[in-house]
């Protein structure tokens, strides 16, 4: 499988989804994705972030969730980088958002329910966000 054609398209897909009304309009806009854009070394890993980053920071991403690297990992957001945080988990945790009008709540536990990190809150963002038409 071409997979540089095959995330260029899937880049083309998440620009259409993330300049939607619907998203746009949304209380909290959050990524999932097998591969990050960040947190490890590699092409899979290199190419998402040149594909789905800019997007992502464009639209005013609020979080990121992904798996693929097998290591739990909060990557915290940056300006120059990733603007959102990102939530990378394994295959013995459970990640857990809960979400309200203003607030999203994200906790991670291992299966064996240790608590990886304390509770993080995120307030809603009211800037750096594409405007509804």
């Amino acid at each position: 499988m071409d997979y540089k054609n095959y995330r260029r398209e899937q880049a083309e897909w998440l620009k259409a989804d993330l300049e939607s009304d619907t998203c746009r309009k949304a209380a909290f806009r959050i990524v999932f994705s097998h591969i990050p854009p960040r947190g490890a070394e590699g092409f899979a890993i290199q190419e998402v972030r040149l594909n789905f980053e800019e997007l992502a920071n464009k639209a005013g991403v609020d979080l990121w969730l992904s798996g693929h690297t097998h290591r739990f990992q909060l990557v915290a957001a940056t300006q120059d980088q990733n603007a959102y945080p990102l939530m990378i988990g394994a295959s013995d945790t459970i990640t857990r958002v809960e979400v309200s009008r203003d607030r999203l709540k994200l906790t991670a536990v291992r299966t064996s329910g240790q608590e990886l990190m304390p509770p993080v809150q995120f307030e809603r963002r009211r800037g750096n966000r594409q405007p509804a038409p």
